[in-house]
């Protein structure tokens, strides 16, 4: 197939090279991680436990440890997860496993959590129902789930769906309306957003 699937041809190098030197990813990550940060300190997440999918190379990762979350971490890909393995030890993430999961599921794990994270992730998920009902099902009764969705209404999502060409990704943007109706399909509540960020 040409199309590479959610856990495969990932370079932890390229993919900080894109958020860190390119000045659009720069903008895409800053952008995103304004309304990401400001989502996950209204948690409180010191002392909680914290899913994060598809960490990648772990930019909410250390502020998530940064804050005192205890952190799992289920990520599809092999290359990211030795990165991710290396940087823990770099950083000493102490509270941080590292696994292998993915969306939409199932996720792996043996316990509840505060707050489910997924960011950069529901992009490459064609089942968004299921990937929001494996998260649901992750979630402790007053728990949160945090995510960001690639949009279908707006030109920034067409030009991101082209540059993932580039990369043999297929992503999936969708509206407010598809995104708001999957949530309460899959038992969960709007108390935010969505705001705007990036493509997202």
């Amino acid at each position: 197939m040409w199309f590479l699937d959610g856990g495969r041809g990932w370079s932890p190098r390229l993919y900080e090279g894109f958020f860190t030197r390119i000045p659009w990813g720069r903008r895409l990550r800053e952008s995103e991680a304004q309304v990401i940060v400001r989502a996950v300190r209204a948690q409180g997440v010191a002392g909680r436990h914290v899913l994060e999918i598809g960490a990648g190379t772990g930019a909410y990762t250390d502020l998530l440890v940064r804050m005192g979350a205890q952190v799992e971490v289920r990520e599809p890909s092999p290359a990211m997860r030795s990165y991710l393995r290396a940087r823990a030890r770099r950083g000493r993430w102490r509270s941080v496993g590292i696994e292998h999961g993915s969306l939409p599921g199932p996720l792996g794990v043996s316990w509840t959590f505060a707050v489910v994270l997924a960011v950069g992730v529901l992009n490459y998920v064609p089942d968004l129902g299921r990937a929001l009902r494996s998260m649901a099902n992750a979630l402790a009764p007053d728990g949160v789930v945090i995510i960001n969705v690639p949009t279908a209404e707006r030109a920034a999502g067409t030009r991101y769906r082209r540059l993932e060409l580039l990369g043999r990704r297929r992503i999936w943007c969708r509206t407010r309306a598809e995104v708001e109706g999957a949530a309460r399909r899959a038992g969960l509540r709007l108390d935010a957003g969505p705001r705007t960020a990036g493509v997202t």
